[in-house]
């Protein structure tokens, strides 16, 4: 039921053309899929994914789009991956006026939707969310119709190196789990420059700091929020209306939503190593911070001061240990995340948890479900605005004494 209504009020349009073209061209039932948003990247990714061995059908979609501002050699370097889909792969099927081909490297299938050059109108100049969506869509659809065994895709972006056994890593139809996180390093062999190489590690620094953190602070929002990651149970990605389509972020607000319909498992292994390029592709993520970066000094890049990680510790385990009909307290030396609570109306969700709850663990996940990842992102940001500012990285190890984060006492300078 759930599927069936997503797939009627809130998928993309031409989900039937697209389905009904695959039929047409081929007979096999993929064993999985993998969806990946393709802008600017040319042709050498392809010949990556050729190398992949791969034992049973898979589907591998390509999702090419550009935006209205892309430039001409940009542009061009996006549909460089088609003439590569052509010149390196075995061509099953076409559909020109769609955007649409099918082609086939022995077990591997490459669904190409070609958004620059479509007449379906609907479809042009989109961002990376809409991308994302448009494949997971036809993924669910295929899903649904059968010729598609695992309700759990992968979502990766074209700028990865996956290990070799990433396409014979399987996983079983397990309704409990809503997304599964590939563990991740940032390759800095390709960096151009010891500045180049610096700055990507200050900024793999970051979102590692920001992790352990949250997870110091026994939030239940602490994981990686990185789309090249992700493999989402297409149940879970259907309850929760899909990828909002958004020109960056996308990934952090769909596993904000799937975190709470099911698990978030981060896996210890295949790690999957990620380019730390200079990108303009996106208005932030990885490629855009480490161009900032680099516009700057070292010491523009900060960090949040360990504090606001401590503050929101106190309000984590007030949720965990007060009893759902007492008052919270809050001490002296926590009046920050109070007022930073109040700021975002948590006393509201509080009282309104407290009426709609029967027992202490439905308050609890009531209240955590409140208190979300965007809300703890932006307590920490209020924290931070009008109480501890953020300090350089230098300043942030000088730090660790005091707060026993486990990142900042084991982390290799």
């Amino acid at each position: 039921m759930t599927t069936s209504k997503y797939l009627s009020s809130y998928a993309e349009k031409h989900l039937d053309l697209v389905t009904t073209f695959v039929d047409s061209a081929c007979q096999e039932t993929f064993r999985q899929a993998v969806v990946i948003p393709c802008f600017d990247e040319g042709d050498k990714f392809i010949e990556r994914l050729s190398q992949l061995p791969c034992q049973d059908p898979c589907l591998i979609i390509l999702i090419l789009n550009a935006p209205d501002t892309a430039s001409i050699q940009a542009r061009s370097n996006t549909l460089a991956t088609v003439r590569a889909l052509i010149d390196k792969l075995n061509l099953i099927q076409q559909d020109p006026n769609a955007g649409l081909s099918l082609h086939q490297d022995q077990k591997k299938f490459f669904l190409c939707l070609n958004l620059i050059n479509t007449q379906l109108t609907e479809w042009h100049q989109q961002g990376v969310g809409f991308a994302r969506k448009l494949g997971m869509d036809v993924c669910l659809q295929l899903y649904t119709r059968q010729r598609l065994k695992s309700g759990f895709v992968r979502n990766t972006d074209a700028d990865v190196s996956w290990p070799r056994d990433y396409l014979n890593h399987h996983f079983d139809n397990d309704s409990d789990i809503a997304v599964y996180l590939y563990p991740f390093i940032h390759d800095l062999r390709k960096t151009h420059s010891p500045q180049h190489k610096t700055y990507a590690q200050l900024y793999d620094r970051w979102l590692r700091y920001y992790v352990a953190g949250l997870a110091w602070s026994k939030s239940p929002w602490a994981f990686h929020t990185v789309g090249s990651t992700m493999v989402i149970n297409l149940h879970h990605y259907a309850i929760n209306r899909g990828f909002p389509k958004k020109d960056a972020g996308e990934d952090f607000y769909l596993l904000n939503k799937l975190a709470k319909t099911g698990k978030v498992i981060t896996l210890a292994y295949p790690q999957l190593s990620l380019s730390a390029r200079l990108s303009n592709r996106t208005p932030f993520g990885t490629g855009a911070s480490i161009a900032k970066l680099m516009e700057g000094t070292k010491e523009d890049w900060l960090f949040y001061h360990p504090e606001v990680f401590s503050q929101l510790k106190h309000w984590q385990q007030l949720i965990h240990s007060s009893d759902p009909f007492l008052e919270l307290d809050f001490p002296p030396q926590y009046k920050p995340i109070r007022d930073a609570l109040e700021h975002f109306k948590i006393p509201k969700l509080l009282r309104h948890c407290k009426q709609h709850s029967k027992t202490r663990a439905g308050f609890q996940r009531h209240l955590q479900n409140g208190f979300d990842a965007n809300i703890t992102r932006r307590t920490l940001h209020w924290l931070r605005d009008h109480n501890f500012p953020s300090v350089p990285y230098n300043d942030l190890q000088g730090l660790a004494a005091d707060y026993p984060i486990e990142w900042l006492m084991t982390y290799d300078q």
